[in-house]
């Protein structure tokens, strides 16, 4: 679920706990509503010399194009956004021209092919920082097309391929991160794994104005219907839905 109340093995109670501890105990605010609603009444707090953090956290993001042009404007505006994410709906990829490569995750789980797996943070010239493993399914969600003069490498996955990139857009910046299971509790808790956290919270600005923290897009997405943002009419999009659920998005593949 990636809940910061859930002590499950895939709840984020660790994850938040280190989060906020990180971030030296400050006050987190808890969003539990769509981003565009969201949007609207952080706009009233913004203030042009500081800056927010929102930390988006779920298995699969689905957005409506009313969600991912607010997400664009709060990043353009000078904030923060963080999101890590197994599926990560296209209209927002296509806005900031980068691709998710997820197929050969997908197969691995399909097949149950677990295994010790690894990732790792990334320090420029082909050099890979300090690997954190566990066993489970591979860490093979990667992230590719992007233009390299407004991105930059953070972390690599089991293949050593981009798992966690920054995208400067107007004043702001976006962290996009592909590899969620990280903030699971039975990530942080196996061996020294809380250090790459530690990691990758690392490269965010350390003095943000105000932190938001993510619990509605956790709970909406499975199941989501997108509106179509010019006549307001549900609009199902088949990759969307399929793409949510791997032995599906397999199955699909393979037909």
């Amino acid at each position: 679920s990636y809940r910061k109340t859930d002590r499950q093995p895939f709840g984020s109670y660790i994850g938040y706990k280190e989060v906020k501890n990180l971030f030296d105990n400050r006050y987190i605010e808890t969003v539990r509503d769509p981003f565009d609603k969201e949007w609207t009444n952080i706009k009233d707090y913004s203030d042009d010399k500081k800056y927010s953090l929102y930390i988006l956290i779920a298995k699969n993001l689905v957005l409506t194009e009313g969600e991912v042009n607010a997400l664009l404007d709060y990043v353009k505006s000078g904030n923060d956004l963080f999101i890590s994410a197994d599926y990560v709906d296209s209209k927002l990829l296509d806005h900031i021209g980068c691709a998710n490569e997820r197929m050969a995750e997908i197969a691995d789980e399909t097949k149950g092919l677990m295994q010790q797996t690894r990732v790792s943070m990334y320090f420029g010239d082909g050099l890979s920082g300090p690997s954190y493993s566990y066993y489970y399914y591979p860490f093979l969600n990667s992230l590719s097309g992007f233009d390299s003069s407004f991105a930059r490498v953070l972390g690599v996955n089991d293949h050593n391929m981009a798992n966690y990139i920054i995208l400067f857009s107007g004043k702001g910046r976006i962290y996009l991160h592909v590899a969620p299971r990280v903030f699971s509790n039975y990530f942080l808790l196996s061996g020294q794994n809380y250090k790459y956290l530690e990691d990758v919270i690392s490269y965010l600005r350390s003095d943000p104005k105000n932190i938001y923290w993510d619990e509605f897009y956790k709970n909406a997405n499975l199941n989501r219907r997108t509106k179509n943002g010019d006549h307001g009419e549900d609009n199902f999009s088949s990759l969307s839905v399929i793409g949510q659920h791997p032995p599906l998005l397999w199955a699909f593949c393979l037909g």
